[in-house]
């Protein structure tokens, strides 16, 4: 079974909102989005399709978060849906975060 963790934390603060599911999920939809942003350039350094640590400023955070949708099956304890969207609209597209990404 593929498990997907995603840790993503405000360097300057104490901002921070992890993710985590199976196979497929809002962590999966986040991988990937970091997978894009190293293919396409946005991004950059040293990075694995299964490991992922990097900082990256807010406007790459809050792309990376787009693509997730509270139907997404993580999504079903009441309150992390509030959680989520809480946490992604207090980001700071000019600060930096720390993002690590593990699929195991």
């Amino acid at each position: 079974m593929t498990t997907v963790d995603v840790y993503i934390k405000k360097i300057d603060g104490p901002d921070s909102f992890a993710l985590r599911n199976g196979m497929l999920g809002p962590a999966t939809t986040a991988l990937h989005a970091l997978i894009d942003a190293f293919t396409t350039g946005a991004i950059s350094g040293q990075w694995h399709s299964s490991y992922i640590d990097t900082t990256v400023p807010g406007t790459i955070v809050r792309s990376m978060l787009a693509d997730i949708d509270e139907l997404d099956p993580t999504f079903h304890r009441e309150g992390d849906w509030a959680r989520f969207v809480a946490f992604r609209d207090a980001i700071e597209d000019d600060a930096e975060y720390a993002v690590k990404a593990i699929e195991v």
